[in-house]
Order: C-alpha cells, then structure tokens, then sequence
C-alpha cells in the first residue's frame, strides 16, 4: 500500500508541475499582450486588467489544484462519493447552461448568449458553462461506464442514460457554440467506444427501428395465425375422398 501510496503522488505532483506550467505560460502570453508599458503594475487599476485579472485566475487555480490532489484520491476512493459528486456536477453544469439561455440571466456577448455574468463591489465574474460541461459530462460519462454492477454493453442501463447526457450538453451548448458542441459529441462518442459499448449501439434509430419493424411483423403473423385459427375451426370441415 506504501508503494502504491507513494507512486500516486509521484503522479499527482507531476499533474500539479505540467498545470501550473501551462498556466505560466498563458499569463506570460497575457501579460506580453495586454499590459501597457505606459501605465505602472502597481497603479490601483491593476487587478481591472487582463493581466491582473487572469493573475487571480492562476493564484486560485493553484490553490484549488493543490486542494484537489490532497483531498481528492481519498474523497474519491469511495463509490458512493464518485456517483455523488458526478451526478451533483452534471446537475449544476446543466443548470448553468439553462440559465445562458433565460433573459435576464445571460449575459449577451457580440449577440451570442454563453456567458453567465455575477458582479459585486465593482468586480465582475464571468462564466462560460459550456467550459463546466467538458469537464462534468466526462464524469458522468466515466461513472456511468465503470462504477460497480455498470454493463457497458446493455442498452437501457449504460448506453440509453449516456446518450441522454451527451444530448442534453450537446443541444443546450450547440445553440450557441456549435464547435463546443461537436467537441462534446466526438469525446462522448469516443469514450462510449472505448468503455466497451457495442457499436450498432451508435446508431440508435436504425436500432428502434428494427425493434419496431420486429414487432409490427410478430403482431401480423399472429393475426393471420389467430384469422387462420378461425377459418379452421368455424368453416365446413373437409372430408377426403
């Protein structure tokens, strides 16, 4: 277990040391891009430009980050708290996603509603729920095609319910950002794949459609069987010569 123990955090801080690298590199690109060679860093505007404000962002990153790899593997080694947790983002994100669309309650950028927008002591927070839905649908997605008793092969148990949360982030972010949506269509599809769903799964109309076209043709044959039946036992009898 002390091996094991060691080895996963061996893999958690190498995850900490790649984010906060990338980071660095997107606020040094903001940085080089936005800040004005004319105004000072320590002028009190500071923390209302780009570069101030994506600072922020990187400082609470971190912190969440390193809050996540302590916390989380133990919090996560429980069943009940990965189907918890992926069940409760999903909800949220979805949530989210719903409210862009409300008047009122988006807040509309260069006519396009994907933003939610909350401001409060002259500081302005925005948003993007599209962004929340690649990460919760990948959750709920992975919950749904490995926690225990799950069968990635049954229809109405894994597929069905993985379908139906690939279409709801799919509908509700395409209205708006069709390349966001088909970015969720293709990673949802591929992780169905992957976990082990069959692939005529895929094509669920074709597969209603056999099940219905099954049913139509099993109702007529035991009409004619039941009307045979019938004209059997009601009509003249034949008698051989």
């Amino acid at each position: 277990m002390g091996d094991k123990a060691r080895e996963n955090t061996g893999r958690s801080g190498a995850i900490v040391v790649v984010a906060v690298a990338l980071m660095a590199i997107g606020l040094v690109m903001v940085a080089s891009t936005s800040v004005s060679l004319a105004a000072s860093a320590a002028a009190p505007a500071f923390w209302q430009t780009p570069f101030g404000r994506q600072l922020i962002f990187v400082l609470a990153g971190v912190m969440a980050i390193l809050a996540a790899s302590q916390v989380g593997p133990s919090v996560l080694a429980s069943p009940r708290a990965r189907v918890w947790i992926s069940q409760l983002l999903f909800l949220i994100c979805v949530l989210c996603l719903i409210a862009t669309l409300l008047p009122g309650l988006g807040d509309s950028h260069r006519g396009s509603h994907r933003w939610l927008r909350v401001s409060a002591g002259g500081f302005s927070l925005g948003l993007q729920p599209s962004e929340l839905a690649k990460l919760a649908l990948v959750g709920l997605l992975a919950m749904l095609l490995t926690e225990r008793g799950a069968d990635p092969r049954s229809f109405k148990r894994c597929f069905l319910p993985a379908a139906v949360a690939i279409g709801i982030c799919v509908g509700l972010v395409g209205k708006e950002d069709f390349g966001t949506a088909a970015l969720l269509a293709a990673v949802g599809g591929a992780m169905l794949l992957v976990g082990g769903c069959r692939l005529r799964h895929l094509a669920v109309g074709d597969d209603l459609q056999d099940r219905q076209d099954h049913r139509r043709h099993g109702a007529a044959e035991h009409e004619r069987s039941r009307r045979g039946d019938g004209r059997t036992t009601q009509g003249p009898s034949y008698v051989p010569r």
